[in-house]
């Protein structure tokens, strides 16, 4: 099924897509995807208007715990991500950036590992909605929380070259040529963000027709599993109402 364009359609339409596709995820992730000892639920985090999926640790993470009540998380060392685009980012100059910051974390031990963000219309309303989003993902990035950002809006005034790009030179600080930009035929882009001291970039692009591909989402900087987008895009899309449908996909 091809990605559809959801600009077409008022925010709302796409809210309530965005909603179904969060439950989608959600339920995909804890029905076998996560390892034993890892949990996702949908929460909202930063005052942002929709919930997010959060991955979150429910206890030490255990290389060795057994893989029947949970799914196997995969090593970066023997299975690279399968994605077009990686990029790994200077530590010193994430560091630098950090000194300046107050990190807050959980209290609790079910402490944030990873968050899947997906892009709505209004976060690219203006210059300053980009910033406050990129400012959400800088907050959580420099907490050493590892993300999954999926735009299916494509570049804007305040984000020509797409989100991923913009991230790197706005929030990052180190403006890097190997960050892909998007293009007419692929303004989509999906970006896997590992966290840590070797920051690391994993980027794919899509466009209108595209079968979207699964992603990493990292658990910790060796270890992550892939998120099924195009599976839990479809199960969201089978409930979408029929009026809405013909708008987004063009007809």
């Amino acid at each position: 099924m091809p990605v559809h364009d959801w600009s077409r359609i008022f925010a709302g339409g796409f809210h309530d897509f965005h909603q179904a596709w969060i439950a989608e995820l959600r339920r995909a992730l804890n029905r076998g995807i996560l390892p034993a000892g890892y949990y996702a639920a949908a929460e909202q985090i930063a005052g942002g208007p929709e919930p997010d999926v959060l991955t979150l640790e429910a206890k030490d993470w255990d290389s060795s715990a057994p893989a029947n009540s949970g799914g196997t998380s995969l090593a970066v060392a023997d299975h690279p991500p399968r994605v077009r685009y990686s990029i790994e980012a200077d530590p010193e100059v994430i560091y630098a950036n950090r000194a300046d910051r107050i990190v807050i974390r959980h209290a609790s031990d079910h402490h944030v590992v990873a968050v899947i963000e997906i892009v709505s219309k209004g976060n690219k309303h203006s210059r300053q909605t980009v910033d406050d989003f990129l400012d959400k993902l800088w907050m959580l990035f420099s907490s050493e929380v590892h993300l999954l950002v999926i735009d299916l809006f494509g570049p804007t005034v305040s984000d020509p070259h797409g989100l991923p790009a913009a991230f790197r030179e706005r929030r990052i600080d180190q403006p890097d040529g190997r960050i892909p930009f998007v293009t007419d035929s692929e303004p989509f882009s999906l970006s896997a963000w590992r966290a840590g001291h070797t920051p690391t970039c994993d980027i794919e692009l899509a466009g209108l027709h595209s079968t979207l591909p699964d992603m990493p989402l990292f658990l910790t900087q060796q270890q992550y599993v892939n998120v099924p987008l195009e599976a839990t895009y479809q199960e969201a899309w089978r409930d979408v109402p029929a009026p809405w449908k013909e708008i987004v996909a063009g007809s």
